[in-house]
């Protein structure tokens, strides 16, 4: 998810790059969108529980970790929305 986070930052994404998305994945599901973002949400508590504490100094790869937990949380749901209902191809089509 860090590399579609990447993806996102640049410009006119979907004329670069063409996702391919297994069926059995069933992002169109919001149900399944929200138990990813549940995940992230979950992954991020977790980790920031774990750095009370701790200096920013003596954990900074943790902190930056958090950041990205937490970013993917915030866009799951609608970036992957948003694959899916714009450039949805089965692998059956290539």
């Amino acid at each position: 998810m860090t590399e579609v986070m990447q993806l996102y930052k640049e410009e006119n994404i979907w004329k670069k790059i063409l996702p391919v998305i297994l069926r059995e994945v069933k992002l169109s599901d919001p149900l399944v969108r929200l138990s990813y973002v549940n995940y992230w949400q979950e992954k991020s508590k977790i980790l920031d529980s774990s750095l009370e504490g701790i200096d920013l100094i003596n954990a900074t790869d943790a902190h930056m970790m958090l950041r990205t937990f937490e970013k993917l949380g915030v866009m799951y749901d609608s970036e992957t929305k948003d694959l899916v209902f714009e450039k949805q191809l089965d692998i059956n089509c290539l």
